[in-house]
């Protein structure tokens, strides 16, 4: 989409960079191929052109061709006599250098291969040693520094890779201790407790309580979450409305790191 005052007011940064107006994500161009113009794309289906109007002038746009004249067409872009071919890369699944390189040099470590300078080499996640990464391997790890699912870490062997501590961790370190302050049975006995005390009562608005609320998150404050005295009797609407507000909402509380 072009660039104008009346589109950029709807749209703000995600978190991972991109350009976001509600669910859609959008990528900066720096010129559209036909008014050399900066625009934005779709990221799940970027395009070379800034608007409707310009991709229509394109001279190639809506163009038929015979059978024949695309079979030749086909054909001239294949192999060698593509001018960009760049000595069978993708069938041989290597990564070239200029084209990786500057997407994933800011989170990993990335060299030349000493064998040919066009090849792109990175650091074992595990061990250190310079290796050559499958193409597959870079575009995941890419994806993941993007925001994708994952880390898509890279490891020069499935050694490396099952024996790394971080390798299908997603919270904590492998063979890490939870320290665990209470069990799901507890907690049942302590709601148990909470309704009995208010005579299944909603503390907020009167109505038949059927669940107990932790005054203190329990994420939080776990040494007060089995403590009767910072717990309340409520209904649903009431817990939603009242309990997971504010600093107790579930995102806040899902964001905060617990050091201890």
């Amino acid at each position: 989409m072009k660039l104008c005052w009346d589109i950029l007011n709807d749209i703000y940064i995600a978190r991972n960079g991109d350009f976001r107006k509600g669910n859609m994500y959008y990528l900066y161009r720096d010129a559209c191929k036909n008014c050399r113009e900066p625009f934005l794309t779709l990221k799940q289906n970027p395009g070379e052109f800034c608007s409707r109007s310009c991709a229509q002038s394109n001279h190639n746009l809506g163009r038929k061709r015979s059978s024949e004249t695309k079979q030749k067409m086909s054909v001239s872009h294949k192999g060698k006599k593509c001018n960009f071919w760049k000595g069978g890369v993708t069938e041989l699944n290597i990564p070239l250098f200029d084209t990786y390189a500057h997407q994933i040099s800011y989170a990993e470590e990335v060299r030349k291969s000493p064998e040919n300078d066009d090849w792109l080499q990175v650091k074992c996640t595990k061990c250190g040693k310079w290796f050559m990464p499958t193409m597959k391997a870079v575009n995941c790890r890419i994806s993941s520094l993007n925001g994708g699912y994952g880390e898509c870490r890279f490891y020069c062997s499935d050694i490396c890779k099952e024996n790394c501590d971080v390798f299908k961790c997603k919270l904590y370190p492998r063979n890490f201790t939870v320290n665990k302050y209470y069990t799901g049975y507890e907690l049942t006995i302590w709601r148990a407790e909470i309704l009995k005390r208010a005579d299944n009562i909603c503390e907020y608005c009167g109505n038949t309580a059927v669940e107990a609320h932790h005054i203190k998150p329990k994420k939080l404050e776990p040494f007060f979450a089995l403590d009767p005295d910072y717990g309340m009797a409520c209904c649903k609407e009431c817990h939603i409305k009242y309990g997971h507000v504010g600093k107790c909402s579930t995102g806040v509380i899902a964001s905060v790191i617990c050091k201890d």
